[in-house]
């Protein structure tokens, strides 16, 4: 670009009249991608730049790459144009005080494989000049290509879960089975019959019945002292 163009871009108001096109539903998305694509060759002119960094234009351009993320071709152009405005430090240090990095960050697991390359190269850009963000950006890029190996971690975590618990359902109807013998060893039921003549029949491999009876020994000591035991004279 000529260096007399950033003179031009502010003499005739170019950047108010490529805003009214950035406005949602101003116009089709074809026409909206061939100003952002000249939005990207401004960016390359420093003068340019400082003055898109000042307009309404940046803005725009946010909204667009939220709104339009499915639209492959218009990301890839609206990226293009914020990797070329982030070269220039004044109009970096206005980006950076946005959104624009996290949203930068999100398009690194967009499903286009460009897109990624170019959110990547971009966040190159960010993090050699601004160590501040170069924690997140290093956390992101873990996450990201460790994905399956992180889900499969999370698989292995909630499988172990599982079977702790099914271990201290197992371990729970020994203990009561146990103590239930241990009952009867010492004289406890008659017959089959509890002591109050109810039948225990009942089927302990039922979780219910089970916390039933896990409820019933808690409540009460097996001690002689607790139970008056009946003994059959007939």
């Amino acid at each position: 670009l000529d260096h007399n163009f950033g003179k031009f871009l502010s003499q005739y108001n170019l950047l108010d009249f490529l805003h009214k096109f950035l406005v949602p539903g101003a116009a089709e998305d074809d026409l909206v991608l061939e100003v952002i694509c000249l939005i990207g060759v401004f960016a390359v002119d420093s003068q340019c730049a400082l003055q898109l960094a000042k307009s309404r234009v940046l803005k725009d351009m946010y909204d667009l790459i939220t709104a339009k993320s499915e639209d492959d071709e218009m990301t890839l152009q609206i990226l293009f144009a914020f990797h070329r405005l982030l070269i220039h430090k004044e109009i970096r240090d206005v980006l950076l005080q946005t959104q624009i990095v996290q949203c930068i960050l999100e398009f690194l697991e967009h499903r286009n494989p460009e897109v990624q390359k170019l959110a990547d190269e971009t966040l190159d850009v960010i993090q050699d000049v601004e160590e501040r963000w170069a924690p997140p950006i290093r956390r992101k890029r873990f996450q990201v290509h460790n994905s399956v190996w992180l889900d499969v971690i999370d698989q292995d975590e909630q499988n172990e879960e599982a079977e702790q618990e099914e271990l201290r359902h197992i371990q729970m109807q020994e203990q009561l089975q146990e103590r239930r013998m241990q009952e009867l060893h010492m004289g406890g039921f008659q017959g089959g019959m509890y002591e109050n003549g109810h039948d225990d029949g009942v089927n302990m491999d039922d979780p219910h019945n089970l916390a039933m009876d896990q409820q019933y020994y808690m409540q009460s000591d097996p001690g002689e002292d607790e139970f008056e035991y009946r003994h059959d004279v007939r």
